[in-house]
């Protein structure tokens, strides 16, 4: 579980890390004087864009690092909570991110709506996305599963070397491996 940071030590650790270590965007020193100046407000700074109180901290040359710098902390904020999220389902914080990079900010969203879109991104197989429908009250018949069932099982006759796949013998292993009745597998 991704726990904020919540004290000033913290806070000037993690303000580092983001805008300084990965970006160089503000240096160590205008990270201690801002943190000691608004405590556990300063990542509010970031998240609600106060520009006028961030400039004191980035000085004029920085105006677009302070942009930058606030899109860091408020997508970072929103990777934590997918990451969270997806902690729920048993998706490990790399296959959690693989998704994120992919979808970006509406990531919950769009999982929510259909997981078994995450099949695009590498590394992310029905099995998973099958699971996380399933935590989501997904239908075992539902279109959308369906669909992707039938993708893994020809994804996976492809990679036999199996080129040719008659529609009767795709939609018998579907069915089968994924208890889904033929009479939907037809209507879909």
């Amino acid at each position: 579980k991704f726990i904020e940071p919540s004290n000033k030590a913290q806070i000037k650790k993690y303000l580092v890390e983001k805008l300084y270590n990965n970006h160089k965007l503000i240096t160590k020193t205008a990270i201690e004087r801002m943190v000691n100046d608004y405590g556990k407000e300063t990542l509010e700074l970031f998240r609600k864009e106060q520009v006028a109180v961030l400039f004191k901290y980035f000085g004029y040359e920085g105006t677009n690092n302070i942009v930058k710098a606030c899109n860091i902390i408020r997508n970072a904020n929103l990777r934590d909570q997918f990451t969270e999220y997806m902690l729920n389902f048993g998706i490990d914080n790399r296959k959690s991110s693989k998704i994120y990079d992919m979808f970006g900010p509406d990531s919950i969203d769009i999982v929510k709506s259909n997981p078994f879109i995450c099949m695009d991104v590498s590394g992310i197989g029905f099995l998973t996305c099958d699971k996380i429908a399933r935590s989501l009250g997904i239908a075992l018949e539902s279109k959308e599963r369906i669909i992707a069932a039938t993708r893994f099982v020809l994804e996976s006759m492809l990679s036999k070397g199996d080129l040719y796949f008659p529609v009767n013998k795709v939609m018998e292993r579907v069915c089968e491996a994924y208890s889904i009745r033929k009479g939907y597998w037809t209507q879909t």
